[in-house]
């Protein structure tokens, strides 16, 4: 199925920190709601190379079946093709390691049913040395 308003039929959101500790995993809670009557699946997550210059993704839990990147798109893609039932929810928790002080941010984005059918978002960090 692909719509123009597909944001008002599966709300994709992320709870993130605003800053980190350079060297100390943090953790990014992603939630996918479904609000249609129809069943949606998740096809993949997706992050910007730029959030990923100096943060890497340690894990991801349910973890993703594979991952790859597109240097065209600048993005890492962690698949994971799950079905989410009708107003059911589907939540990811990823756990990332930044290795460098700085302000990060880059895209965030969540494709269902398609790729086509990505919602974007911006995701963002300031890494310090110590709080």
């Amino acid at each position: 199925m692909l719509t123009t308003d597909f944001a008002a039929l599966v709300d994709f959101s992320y709870d993130s920190p605003e800053t980190a500790i350079v060297g100390e995993p943090f953790e990014v809670i992603v939630s996918l709601d479904n609000l249609d009557s129809e069943a949606h699946t998740l096809l993949d997550l997706e992050v910007g190379d730029t959030f990923l210059e100096t943060i890497s993704l340690e894990s991801a839990d349910p973890t993703y079946a594979d991952s790859y990147h597109l240097p065209l798109f600048n993005l890492e893609f962690y698949n994971y093709n799950v079905e989410i039932p009708p107003g059911e929810s589907y939540e990811v928790v990823m756990k990332f390691l930044p290795s460098e002080v700085g302000t990060f941010s880059g895209q965030f984005n969540a494709c269902v049913d398609s790729e086509g059918n990505c919602i974007e978002k911006t995701i963002s960090i300031v890494v310090n040395s110590e709080l």
